[in-house]
């Protein structure tokens, strides 16, 4: 399939955890990394927690285990309330930093675009970019991760926020 479709990368985005042990799971989705990556070195790989204590338990787990075939961490702060600032983003994100050690260069900033975030009162576009900013400003960006292309075209304001988040990456 990778070959077939022209696939560069993956990312393990498990959400509802309701049947496997943490132990299952790390070895499921770390001995599939391992593999894809020894068979395909270039291939990207990320995971996709959020604030969860549950999703927590199981990605944190995975990353200290597996983190030499984890390419990324799509942490989603786009699921933090739209009263975030860029104080608390840049603290949501530190923290992060720890819950996952080693992640400094892997740890990306996140942000959704469409009007979901507004109709579930969640992060804005805006507010991601500006607390991308200020962790570009402190050394801390090492790069985006946009949730989602699909959004992002229904909206009016199109690609806005992914023209934004690249602007921000190659100018520094």
């Amino acid at each position: 399939m990778i070959n077939q479709y022209g696939l560069d990368g993956v990312d393990v985005d498990y959400e509802h955890f309701g049947g496997p042990d943490v132990d299952t799971f790390v070895e499921c989705i770390g001995r599939l990394l391992t593999q894809l990556k020894a068979r395909f070195p270039n291939i990207k790989t990320s995971i996709a927690p959020f604030e969860d204590v549950e999703v927590q338990k199981h990605y944190k787990a995975l990353w200290s285990k597996y983190s030499g075939v984890i390419d990324y961490i799509n942490f989603q702060f786009y699921g933090y309330g739209a009263n975030t600032n860029v104080d608390y983003y840049v603290k949501f994100y530190d923290l992060q930093a720890r819950n996952y050690p080693g992640s400094g260069a892997k740890l990306l900033a996140s942000l959704e675009t469409g009007n979901i975030t507004q109709q579930l009162g969640l992060l804005s576009p805006e507010q991601g970019i500006a607390g991308a900013k200020e962790l570009l400003r402190q050394g801390k960006l090492p790069g985006f991760f946009i949730w989602s292309a699909d959004s992002s075209k229904a909206s009016p304001y199109r690609f806005e926020f992914e023209t934004k988040a690249q602007q921000i990456v190659a100018n520094h």
